[in-house]
């Protein structure tokens, strides 16, 4: 499974979490969230990394940064790369019955960012 899965299930893994859900489900959403925060941690450093050797901190907000022009190529490589990585997690897919028992409704793109742990 590539990291990029990892990260765009991410707002659908959260939105998860606040369901009633049965409890085998429940115990699945909250194992992914925990497998997947190491990755997601492990990018989000190796981004801000980035971020600070590529960039200039933004004017007008201190807390972010701006890619300057002349390293937009090599930026976005190092990032896909990464995002293009690899990663093993080993997980019980969630039935997609328990997700419409519970009421939940999803758009294709919301469906798309999570189908590969739905069964």
């Amino acid at each position: 499974m590539k990291l990029n899965a990892i990260i765009n299930a991410q707002p659908m893994l959260g939105q998860l979490t606040t369901l009633a859900l049965p409890i085998e489900a429940t115990i699945g959403v909250l194992a992914l969230c925990r497998d997947t925060a190491i990755y997601v941690e492990a990018f989000q450093k190796r981004q801000k990394m980035l971020f600070e050797k590529y960039g200039e901190k933004d004017p007008n907000d201190s807390t972010r940064h701006i890619i300057k022009s002349k390293y937009d190529e090599v930026f976005q490589k190092e990032i896909t790369k990464i995002l293009n990585a690899e990663c093993k997690l080993k997980f019980d897919k969630i039935r997609i019955s328990d997700l419409q028992d519970a009421g939940v409704k999803m758009n294709a793109h919301e469906v798309r960012t999570i189908e590969w742990f739905l069964i």
